[in-house]
């Protein structure tokens, strides 16, 4: 018999017709930022590809609802959230109230750990009271986390922030009933170690985060760029930011995987959200990034900006062990 899954991904081209079993579902191309009820969240950043849609299922019971400002879906020891909050005004100041509505949630709800968290908002490299909006970012999240008791020093969960074309601010979260274990990378200096050139917080999130549910783990990447130590390599060399930064995933999932990866086109049931800052790199880069990790990858390309001027590319990853 087979066994039921908490909870798994699927790319697909459009809004799938069976529903039942979805925890929540994602959508590129919407006009601004969005949630809705049952879960689901638009992306205002189209896609550059057949695959437009992130459907996030499982095999369990689902029940739904909404929360204040929150939706919400649940399946067995995962919660799916999602919050939208407009951008106006510093978007420090927005940073911080969604996180400081988002964890008390999930901490009542029952589901304390933090697994994985998208951020979403425009202008992301726009200046904001002084700072880039990106930085000013961090500084309202890292002030959220802190205000909800957490020591910024190995207790986040994985993560991205990516600037999106339409208005509003959207974070998108996994919480779980059962402690998650966060990874680093070994190259990579921790994010929220970074020196003070970054900004005056440095951002809030692991390189990895790792579940293990029905006997097997689930692995979350955070958004992987061109950055060994804390430095970005590769300035307008799409070829080689693609390279570096697939040399990025391969270690940390590694070391989520605990074991060895050769080669990421031999991760089983890998999937990867790709973000292209440049509409003219998009082929460049897809080439590259599909020889290194196989031409039959599950991909799901968007056009997105990214948190560094000189970046051209930035990798999610997705992955299943046991």
């Amino acid at each position: 018999m087979k066994r039921p899954r908490s909870l798994f991904v699927e790319y697909a081209e459009r809004t799938p017709e069976d529903t039942d079993s979805l925890l929540a579902l994602v959508c590129a191309g919407a006009p601004e930022a969005s949630v809705s009820s049952p879960l689901r969240v638009g992306l205002a950043m189209p896609a550059l590809g057949a695959m437009s849609v992130e459907a996030w299922r499982t095999d369990l019971a689902i029940e739904r609802g909404v929360d204040g400002p929150v939706v919400w879906s649940r399946a067995g020891d995962v919660l799916a959230g999602a919050i939208a909050l407009s951008d106006a005004g510093p978007i420090a100041v927005r940073a911080t109230e969604a996180y400081r509505i988002i964890i008390p949630f999930v901490r009542a709800a029952g589901f304390p750990h933090l697994l994985r968290m998208w951020n979403q908002f425009p202008r992301i490299l726009a200046e904001d009271q002084e700072l880039e909006r990106y930085q000013a970012f961090c500084a309202g999240r890292a002030a959220g986390f802190e205000a909800e008791g957490f020591t910024l020093n190995g207790d986040l969960p994985a993560a991205s922030a990516v600037g999106a074309d339409g208005e509003g601010y959207v974070v998108t979260f996994f919480a779980s009933r059962r402690p998650v274990t966060h990874v680093e990378n070994p190259r990579q200096v921790s994010a929220f170690r970074y020196p003070r050139q970054y900004g005056p917080r440095p951002p809030s999130f692991a390189r990895a985060s790792r579940l293990d549910l029905d006997g097997e783990g689930t692995i979350f990447v955070s958004g992987t760029a061109s950055i060994v130590g804390h430095e970005s390599l590769h300035r307008g060399d799409a070829v080689a930011q693609v390279d570096e930064t697939v040399e990025n995933l391969r270690l940390v999932y590694g070391s989520a995987a605990r074991r060895e990866i050769g080669a990421l086109e031999k991760v089983r049931g890998a999937h990867y959200r790709i973000y292209v800052k440049r509409n003219c790199d998009l082929e460049t880069i897809r080439a590259r990034f599909l020889s290194r990790i196989g031409p039959d990858a599950s991909c799901l390309w968007l056009r997105g900006d990214i948190c560094r001027d000189e970046l051209l590319v930035e990798v999610e990853m997705i992955g299943q062990e046991g």
